[in-house]
This record gives structure tokens, C-alpha cells and sequence, in this order.
């Protein structure tokens, strides 16, 4: 009886995982920025993969989202292209990008310069 129970109870918690799954988080709200994420887009005319582009798009491009529908977002880029372009291709927030190696804000101290400096000799 014991081991019924946890066959249930298992098959139960693993209906419950995979319900977890399908899940998709909400669309952001019409108004709010969107940035780009992949290293080029596509603006479609429709809500589409496939049909006419409106624009083409790169990672760091903000949007202004004016409606969603699934897994599309209507928007409006900085320079006036309006079109659709899917949720996966964006990030649901303003992204600042950073030209910067690794996105850190600043190099080396003048002391790391200076410790690095002292342990290399021209046989390294």
C-alpha cells in the first residue's frame, strides 16, 4: 500500500513539473521598452517568420512595444519602423550595451598592472 501511494504521489509531482514548464512568462506591458538580443533581427510586416520585413534590426536596439499577441511583439523602433518581431529575439527590459571587453566598467589597477608586470620576464 506504502509503495502505491508513492508511485502516486511521484506521478503527481511529475505531472505538476512538466505542467510547470509550459508556462510562459507574461508580455510586457503595451508602452514599455524591449531590447534586442540576438545579433541581428528582422521586422516583420506580420506577425510571421516568413513574409516581407519592414526593417532589420541589432542586438541592442531598443523598441517601444505597442501590442502582443503570443509570441509576437508589435513595436516601434528608435528610428520610426514599426513591424513584429518575436518575444525570443528581445529581452523585456532597457538594455545599455557596453563596447568594453567583457562589459566591465573599467581595466586593471595601477597595483594589478604592477604585480603582473613583476612576475613576467622576457624567457615567459
Amino acid at each position: 500500500m506504502r509503495a502505491k501511494t508513492w508511485i502516486i504521489g511521484g506521478a503527481f509531482a511529475a505531472m505538476l513539473a512538466l505542467a510547470g514548464l509550459g508556462v510562459s512568462r507574461a508580455a510586457p506591458a503595451p508602452g514599455s521598452t524591449v531590447t534586442v538580443q540576438t545579433l541581428t533581427a528582422k521586422l516583420m510586416k506580420t506577425p510571421s517568420f516568413i513574409g516581407q520585413t519592414s526593417a532589420k534590426l541589432v542586438r541592442g536596439d531598443q523598441l517601444k512595444l505597442e501590442e502582443a499577441q503570443k509570441d509576437w511583439y508589435r513595436v516601434t523602433s528608435s528610428k520610426g519602423a514599426t513591424g513584429w518581431i518575436n518575444k525570443s529575439a528581445v529581452v523585456d527590459k532597457a538594455v545599455a550595451l557596453n563596447t568594453k571587453p567583457g562589459g566591465g566598467s573599467g581595466g586593471a589597477r595601477d597595483d594589478e598592472v604592477a604585480l603582473a608586470r613583476s612576475g613576467f620576464s622576457n624567457e615567459v
